[in-house]
């Protein structure tokens, strides 16, 4: 079961003894070996635990959702302002043991995230266990940051993290990597890029990079409601007529198998000179906003592919990219920072940035 067949919607106040269930069920898996006894009978009592929960929901306006799966309640997250009530908070992200790993939590998180900025606010907290090893890994794979802060909750160690929440762009990408990336040059312009689990993969039928990128950005934009930015890129080489172009990540046939795009490529290329080498990485762009406007734009790094490939760092065809600017080395053996400058999408962000700076455009999710 994938995260997108998992269900998210806001938790109603009759509700509260469901939430109280898997929190209760939830402590007990995680917490015995962090808390006391005593600690841990008070806080998975169902009924006291329900009762507390509603009247948090009644008095202090706090928002709860639940996760089903296959229509059965699996998950639970909480959340509302912090004691500073500039900064949101997520009280709490629990999910029943039995179905730990298969993405409750990673379904739940973006809406709590969305609902957040929706209010308002520009950055979130939460507290964990220190100890809890499991639950900080995956705060740190959802975008949050470790900020230094410690304090003791129910006798034990804790420990603080923190997220800017905008403005963003959400990206209608799967790919880690790629999320990595677009960070890294999206940061220093103002901008925070979000990752939805839960959005649904898009079948790339355009004819081209931009419309495939369009494609994305146009559902990502319809399934969540906020601006949305879709990246096509690929490797175009002159010996190849241009391939693999909008195929290159399937270009071997499965898709995103880097080596065996690599071994197809490297063989095509068996024979052709190194003058007859040159190729190009283009990358397009693609934002859409939930009020119809659409803006593209179109990076391109020209160079020529390597004999062999070297270098580890950056991913696809990477390590057998010559990049022009940069002679001698692939741009897997670029540092990030020196691949950002000179890489397809590094350019066509730019592009993007300065197109955002002419409209005057300010993401407001």
């Amino acid at each position: 079961m994938t995260v997108a067949e998992i269900l998210v919607r806001p938790a109603a106040l009759a509700e509260a003894a469901v939430i109280a269930r898997i929190c209760c069920e939830s402590w007990k898996a995680a917490y015995g070996a962090i808390v006391t006894p005593d600690v841990m009978a008070a806080h998975t009592d169902p009924e006291s635990r329900a009762a507390r929960i509603e009247r948090y929901m009644r008095e202090n306006g706090d928002a709860h959702a639940l996760a089903f799966r296959q229509g059965e309640p699996c998950g639970m997250i909480s959340f509302g302002p912090a004691e500073d009530s500039t900064i949101g908070e997520i009280y709490g992200c629990y999910t029943l043991p039995e179905v730990w790993g298969a993405g409750i939590g990673a379904a739940l998180m973006p809406f709590a995230l969305d609902s957040l900025r929706a209010r308002g606010f520009s950055c979130v907290i939460l507290w964990c266990f220190r100890e809890n090893l499991r639950a900080r890994r995956f705060y740190e794979k959802q975008g949050f940051a470790f900020d230094g802060a410690e304090r003791l909750f129910c006798g034990a160690p804790a420990v603080r993290y923190g997220m800017d929440l905008g403005p963003a762009f959400l990206i209608a990408t799967h790919n880690r990597k790629k999320r990595d990336e677009l960070q890294r040059i999206l940061a220093p312009l103002g901008y925070v890029v979000r990752m939805n689990e839960r959005l649904p993969e898009v079948e790339e039928t355009g004819a081209t990079f931009a419309e495939n990128a369009r494609l994305k950005a146009a559902a990502g934009c319809a399934f969540a409601g906020l601006p949305c930015m879709g990246d096509d890129s690929g490797l175009c080489v002159d010996a190849l007529d241009g391939a693999p172009g909008i195929f290159s990540a399937r270009f071997a046939g499965g898709h995103g198998d880097d080596s065996a795009n690599i071994r197809k490529l490297l063989d095509l290329l068996r024979d052709v000179p190194e003058a007859r080498r040159g190729a190009r990485f283009v990358s397009a762009v693609c934002c859409v906003f939930p009020d119809g406007r659409e803006i593209t734009v179109r990076g391109v790094c020209e160079g020529q592919i390597a004999l062999t490939p070297a270098g580890t760092g950056g991913f696809g065809y990477d390590p057998v990219f010559l990049p022009a600017s940069c002679p001698g080395r692939t741009m897997a053996q670029l540092s990030a920072a020196e691949k950002d400058a000179v890489s397809h999408r590094g350019r066509a962000l730019e592009a993007l940035a300065e197109q955002l700076r002419k409209a005057g455009e300010v993401i407001d999710d």
